[in-house]
Protein backbone atom coordinates (compact mmCIF):
# COMPACT_ATOMS: atom_id res chain seq x y z
CA UNK A 1 0.00 0.00 0.00
CA UNK A 2 1.12 3.54 -0.59
CA UNK A 3 0.19 6.87 1.01
CA UNK A 4 -2.77 7.40 -1.32
CA UNK A 5 -4.37 3.97 -0.93
CA UNK A 6 -8.13 4.29 -0.49
CA UNK A 7 -9.47 2.22 2.38
CA UNK A 8 -13.17 1.34 2.58
CA UNK A 9 -15.37 -0.02 5.34
CA UNK A 10 -17.93 -2.80 4.96
CA UNK A 11 -20.80 -0.42 4.24
CA UNK A 12 -18.90 1.27 1.40
CA UNK A 13 -17.92 -2.05 -0.18
CA UNK A 14 -21.49 -3.33 0.13
CA UNK A 15 -22.80 -0.22 -1.62
CA UNK A 16 -20.17 -0.53 -4.35
CA UNK A 17 -21.01 -4.20 -4.99
CA UNK A 18 -24.77 -3.75 -4.50
CA UNK A 19 -25.02 -6.33 -1.69
CA UNK A 20 -25.96 -6.09 1.97
CA UNK A 21 -23.25 -5.45 4.58
CA UNK A 22 -24.14 -8.82 6.15
CA UNK A 23 -23.09 -10.49 2.89
CA UNK A 24 -19.68 -8.84 3.06
CA UNK A 25 -19.23 -9.94 6.68
CA UNK A 26 -20.22 -13.48 5.69
CA UNK A 27 -17.73 -13.57 2.82
CA UNK A 28 -14.98 -12.42 5.17
CA UNK A 29 -15.96 -14.84 7.95
CA UNK A 30 -16.04 -17.87 5.63
CA UNK A 31 -12.95 -16.67 3.71
CA UNK A 32 -14.91 -16.65 0.46
CA UNK A 33 -13.09 -13.62 -0.92
CA UNK A 34 -9.33 -13.11 -1.28
CA UNK A 35 -7.68 -12.09 1.99
CA UNK A 36 -5.44 -9.64 0.12
CA UNK A 37 -8.55 -7.46 -0.39
CA UNK A 38 -8.82 -6.50 3.26
CA UNK A 39 -7.05 -6.08 6.57
CA UNK A 40 -8.66 -6.47 9.95
CA UNK A 41 -8.45 -3.63 12.44
CA UNK A 42 -9.56 -5.35 15.59
CA UNK A 43 -12.58 -7.34 14.49
CA UNK A 44 -13.55 -4.99 11.65
CA UNK A 45 -12.36 -5.59 8.11
CA UNK A 46 -11.13 -2.61 6.11
CA UNK A 47 -10.95 -3.05 2.36
CA UNK A 48 -8.34 -1.81 -0.10
CA UNK A 49 -10.22 -0.14 -2.94
CA UNK A 50 -7.72 -1.11 -5.66
CA UNK A 51 -7.81 -4.79 -4.60
CA UNK A 52 -11.62 -4.81 -4.49
CA UNK A 53 -11.80 -3.33 -7.99
CA UNK A 54 -9.18 -5.75 -9.35
CA UNK A 55 -11.12 -8.70 -7.88
CA UNK A 56 -14.38 -7.36 -9.31
CA UNK A 57 -12.95 -6.75 -12.78
CA UNK A 58 -11.34 -10.22 -12.76
CA UNK A 59 -14.76 -11.82 -12.36
CA UNK A 60 -15.50 -11.49 -8.62
CA UNK A 61 -15.08 -15.18 -7.83
CA UNK A 62 -16.69 -16.28 -4.54
CA UNK A 63 -15.42 -19.58 -3.15
CA UNK A 64 -17.91 -22.08 -1.76
CA UNK A 65 -18.65 -22.08 1.93
CA UNK A 66 -17.24 -25.03 3.84
CA UNK A 67 -19.85 -27.70 4.52
CA UNK A 68 -21.37 -27.95 7.99
CA UNK A 69 -20.30 -31.60 8.41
Amino acid sequence: MNDTTRVMDVKEVAELLKVKPATIYSWVHYKQIPEKMYRKLGRRPRFIFDEVMKWFLDGAKITKRPSKN
